[in-house]
């Protein structure tokens, strides 16, 4: 593997561990706040994902055969989109909210702005560490798969007790071929990507806390609808277009919602609860 292209690779994944890290660290210092909440955005998101995930495995695939054999496409791909932004929404939104709305009271943390902004780092900032990590392992990986010769394929298939078949040994070329071909550049959309993920987290988070402290239960809704939507936005021009779009469709979502997280963090300032 070109040594630029895995500099390239470890850098960005660098970035993508130390960059909530850093921003978790500069809310805490400037605000004065305990690390705790941010483990606690980290914590409840895993647990989330936890029961988000299967239920995703459980209900996708026959939903999709159902989708397809009663519409023609690309109705069935808009209604899976549309069904997986729902779950995405509801899940995470709710959990969101059940956080706020009890685990706080329980660890004594307080109702304000801050503490809700720094949950919002440890919710989004989780994912984009965990994917900095897994792009270490698959970096490493590509590694060691472009290294494989002939003579190295045969010695995994004598590993693998002789199990290898020609179609499995020439996707194995294939994969070889791709990784010859990878580019710094091509490291560079994920990075993007997290950090709008991020962004969005943090405006939905505030969007939550502004429905527990203001006991108006709108702003969880537009929070659910908000991530439904760029959920499902994504999955559909991720099967029909090209990153240009995706990515794209990602920045104006972030831009609404960092409009409705502007307006919940200056409406908190007077209505935070001590």
């Amino acid at each position: 593997m070109d040594p630029v292209v895995l500099l390239t690779f470890g850098i960005v994944a660098l970035l993508e561990i130390l960059i909530p890290l850093a921003l978790g660290f500069w809310i805490v210092k400037k605000y004065h706040l305990s690390w705790k909440v941010f483990g606690l955005g980290l914590g409840f998101f895993i647990l989330v994902q936890v029961l988000h995930v299967p239920f995703v495995f459980l209900t996708q695939t026959p939903l999709s055969g159902l989708f397809s054999g009663w519409f023609e496409p690309p109705i069935p791909l808009v209604l899976s989109a549309l069904y997986l932004g729902l779950l995405a929404g509801l899940f995470e939104e709710i959990g969101r909210w059940l956080v706020f709305k009890y685990v706080f009271q329980n660890q004594k943390v307080s109702l304000s702005r801050e503490n809700g902004l720094l949950f919002g780092v440890g919710w989004g900032g989780v994912e984009c560490m965990l994917i900095g990590v897994i792009l270490i392992v698959t970096a490493v990986g590509f590694s060691t798969l472009e290294s494989l010769d002939d003579a190295g394929i045969a010695d995994l298939n004598q590993q693998s007790g002789g199990t290898l078949t020609q179609e499995q040994v020439d996707q194995i070329k294939q994969q070889q071929e791709t990784v010859k071909n990878l580019t710094p550049v091509d490291a560079l959309p994920g990075l993007l990507e997290r950090l709008l993920a991020m962004g969005l987290h943090l405006s939905f988070s505030l969007l939550v806390f502004r429905s527990i402290v203001e006991s108006n239960k709108i702003w969880l809704i537009l929070a659910i609808v908000l991530h439904s939507l760029v959920d499902a936005v994504v999955v559909y021009l991720a099967q029909t277009a090209g990153l240009f779009e995706v990515y794209g469709a990602l920045m104006v979502f972030v831009a609404v919602s960092a409009f409705f997280g502007f307006k919940a963090w200056n409406a908190l300032k007077s209505t935070a609860l001590a």
